[in-house]
């Protein structure tokens, strides 16, 4: 009702939303007071929030099988400069993206389905050190980006283009 913000006119699609979430957190759909609550609006938001955080977790879970698999870990690379690393898991992208200072923690989800693959690179004697993160598509190195989605620099350029080579990869990141 309008006391609890919403409007008689949304309240049925609310309350639809309401009812598809409480299915996906596998509530009791037996229990009156779970399918008639008394303050929809409320039990809409905080189911909002749950259901949010179990697709996360599922996704999460998701992208970590994924860059396990052999099209994924054939791609690590090394040389006496450079080395390309994957994620060991989705939260490396998210920490990646953290002191990289861009939004390659975004890429979870398209990591989990197979759209994409997001590597690593790093100095070869400082791989704990990220230095720039590359996005691999459909047989393409799509970008390439450093510190605050800066350009590779020459010599970072130079060694990616030698990768694409070893890996027949197209190079169109520029």
């Amino acid at each position: 009702d309008d006391y609890q913000c919403c409007p008689p006119r949304e309240a049925a699609q609310l309350w639809n939303d309401y009812l598809r979430m409480m299915v996906v957190l596998e509530a009791d759909m037996t229990d009156r007071r779970t399918v008639y609550t008394n303050s929809l609006k409320r039990e809409h938001d905080k189911a909002a929030r749950r259901a949010g955080l179990i697709k996360n977790k599922k996704e999460m879970e998701k992208c970590n099988e994924e860059i396990k698999n052999e099209k994924y870990t054939k791609l690590a690379y090394t040389d006496e400069d450079y080395t390309v690393m994957l994620p060991a898991s989705a939260s490396d992208l998210l920490e990646e993206g953290r002191k990289l200072n861009h939004c390659v923690g975004s890429y979870i989800s398209r990591v989990a389905h197979g759209q994409t693959k997001i590597l690593f690179i790093r100095e070869t004697n400082k791989p704990d050190i990220p230095l720039c993160t590359m996005e691999v598509r459909d047989g393409e190195i799509i970008q390439v980006k450093g510190f605050s989605n800066h350009a590779p620099s020459n010599k970072v350029r130079l060694f990616v283009n030698r990768y694409a080579k070893q890996f027949d990869l197209a190079a169109n990141y520029y």
